[in-house]
């Protein structure tokens, strides 16, 4: 039987470029643990699985149109 996955990730642009997805807790900032997965890497992996790609879109805040995307996602259909 087929299926969909959907995965959105924080864009390993931005990791290339020393930053990680953090919250506020309280007076605290939280960094969440995170590891670099290419963009290759997600297609790659997927593709080995007979998973094709369907969508890949990548995504900014307003305020950041001229930097590197925030995320990224994939859409994969079997």
């Amino acid at each position: 039987p087929g299926g969909r996955i959907f995965i959105c990730e924080l864009h390993p642009s931005r990791q290339y470029q020393g930053r990680q997805a953090n919250f506020q807790h309280g007076p605290d900032t939280v960094a969440i643990p995170a590891f670099t997965h290419h963009i290759s890497e997600f297609i790659d992996t997927a593709a080995r699985h007979g998973l094709k790609l369907q969508t890949l879109r990548e995504w900014w805040h307003q305020t950041d149109q001229n930097k590197a995307p925030r995320l990224v996602s994939f859409l994969f259909e079997k």
